[in-house]
């Protein structure tokens, strides 16, 4: 089925936005020119900043198997497996200050995009080594990144070392090792868009193929993640594709479309683990009267799922007490809780599902009109609309967040444009079109916010040089902090000469720091700061970059990651 025009422009448009912005937050020149003091990073600082990765290794690798004894012979995961460094004492310490200096070196600005790249660094292809070690993210995802890395290292545009000094001087080439995840993530977008627009249009005409992908293209929450190597977005890709293809295989009866369906499902599943959970699509929807020829469709779909699984994940097969583990601590840790169930979670899941993440208020159309389905319509519409809602029920009080079932999106957005289609045949007028067109503004004013953080980040470059290169900062100067430097949080500066003083500690002396710098990652800080006991000895200096509009109406919309800013507060000169 083709597509008509106006589709195809807002797959294109939406690729092309997101196609520019997609090194945002990555290493390169500019954070290189602003990280490093006059006169460079000593040998001793590189030598130290290199030691980190086998001590760190070490580090964990103990951790990890203190906590399977523990989970093992107990039954429960110790309370310190998988704490990060944090900064603890009066000052940083050389090995904390060369641990941030190695965040900004190989991190990008996104939070926890670093998974990718550690994941792939623990292999070791020449000698047949492709365990991750970290059973976080799949393989059906880590591993085609890993081949666009070889690649790469086979064209001579990456070289693997753990001389940091190189990538002091060759940034680009730690970029390297976000961008094939990033661009598959945009690619897995605009085909989700096409596959939503083919969908939508079979079920209900041309106009719900249109409202379905402007909805889905102008949502925030994808919008984010389609330029951030993680496989969310691209799990969401192939759980589509296996609704599309159960879809022809009802109609048409032909096991290819059965086969394709489950190899799809499967590929989700081994990306992004929780995704697993859309194999509930095939009892509901293949389900009929003759119980056993369907318990044989739905047991040959999971069995199916779960060998894609394990061909693409098989140390986990290999070391599968630490996937036990992994799994046990996002089940039921403190921080996670994601398989504990929870009335509660359902209201906030809901909330961020249908106001924050998706189209607002299209995406309220979408699950008004898949409840309305589930009990009026019939056939394969009304059966998806029943899976979609036990998954909304069953995610929302166990997993409870969006980012991670994201999967859930394009059926949402599906929904919504079925809604404006049913409608516009009951009430087509010029009046109804202009509702349709106010009812989208929220969404355009959002995605043009998203565009204009991502595409113009750059706002902290120049008060971050203002700042650095004036003549009280001379690279050995007292900084106040409340948390350790990092991309996600500050702009880059020279701090690794400095005497960086861990404000949750310090509450006042005869040493105040020279300054004071609060990032833009946790809003606490802010009100910390504001309360501590030397607060009114300190005046602001230079905002780096922080936008009035990265919290505007986050109400009804995802936090953007594309927000580089900080705020430097100076000693005042009467103190």
């Amino acid at each position: 089925m083709r597509l008509l025009k106006e589709q195809w422009v807002i797959i294109v448009l939406i690729g092309l936005v997101v196609l520019i912005g997609i090194d945002w937050g990555l290493p390169d020149e500019k954070r290189m020119d602003l990280l490093i003091p006059e006169g460079g990073v000593s040998r001793e600082q590189i030598a130290l900043m290199n030691s980190l990765r086998s001590e760190y290794s070490n580090t964990r690798a103990i951790a990890e198997s203190i906590a399977v004894v523990s989970l093992l012979k107990e039954g429960k995961v110790v309370d310190d497996y998988k704490k990060n460094v944090v900064i603890s004492g009066d000052t940083l310490s050389e090995k904390n200050k060369a641990f941030a200096l190695r965040g900004y070196i190989l991190g990008s600005s996104a939070v926890d995009e670093m998974h990718v790249p550690q994941c792939l660094g623990r292999m070791n292809p020449s000698k047949f080594d492709f365990d991750p070690k970290t059973y976080i993210y799949g393989g059906a995802y880590l591993y085609p990144i890993g081949a666009f890395i070889f690649l790469f290292k086979t064209m001579g545009l990456f070289t693997s070392t753990s001389d940091f000094s190189h990538y002091l001087e060759n940034p680009g080439e730690i970029a390297l090792l976000y961008l094939p995840g990033r661009l598959m993530n945009l690619t897995a977008f605009l085909a989700t868009l096409f596959i939503l627009a083919v969908l939508a249009t079979r079920l209900a005409g041309h106009i719900a193929g249109t409202i379905s992908i402007l909805a889905y293209s102008l949502s925030t929450l994808p919008l984010n993640y389609a330029i951030v190597s993680k496989p969310h977005l691209y799990a969401a890709f192939w759980s589509l594709l296996a609704i599309f293809f159960l879809y022809l295989y009802t109609n048409e009866k032909k096991n290819k479309f059965l086969i394709i369906s489950v190899i799809s499902a499967g590929i989700a599943f081994a990306s992004s683990f929780p995704a697993g959970i859309v194999a509930i699509i095939y009892p509901i929807i293949l389900y009929r009267y003759n119980v056993k020829k369907i318990w044989m469709e739905v047991l040959s779909a999971w069995g199916g799922m779960l060998l894609i699984f394990a061909l693409t994940n098989p140390y986990i097969l290999v070391h599968f007490d630490k996937f036990l583990l992994n799994f046990v601590w996002h089940a039921t840790g403190e921080e996670c809780e994601y398989a504990v169930f929870s009335g509660e979670k359902i209201f906030g899941y809901m909330y961020e599902l249908l106001v924050r993440g998706f189209s607002f208020p299209i995406s309220i159309v979408g699950f008004i009109t898949m409840t309305w389905v589930a009990v009026k319509s019939n056939g394969f519409i009304r059966r998806l609309a029943w899976a979609f809602l036990i998954l909304f029920f069953f995610i929302g009080s166990t997993l409870g967040q969006t980012r991670i079932s994201l999967f859930v999106g394009p059926v949402l957005c599906l929904f919504g444009g079925i809604g404006v289609a049913r409608w516009n045949e009951k009430y087509s007028s010029l009046l109804f079109r202009i509702i349709i067109v106010v009812i989208f503004l929220p969404s355009l004013v959002f995605a043009g916010l998203y565009a204009r953080d991502t595409i113009i980040d750059d706002n902290w470059i120049k008060p971050t040089k203002a700042w650095i290169q004036s003549d009280d900062f001379d690279g050995e100067t007292s900084i106040g902090v409340f948390r350790m430097p990092s991309p996600i949080d500050t702009p880059p500066f020279p701090f690794i000469n400095c005497t960086l003083i861990n404000m949750n500690e310090y509450k006042g002396g005869s040493s105040d720091p020279d300054y004071v710098i609060i990032g833009n990652y946790d809003k606490k800080t802010i009100d910390i700061w504001n309360n501590h006991p030397i607060r009114t000895r300190y005046e602001l200096l230079y905002n780096l970059g922080y936008r009035d509009t990265y919290d505007w109406l986050l109400g009804l919309r995802m936090e953007s990651d594309s927000r580089i800013s900080g705020h430097v507060y100076r000693l005042k000169a009467d103190s």
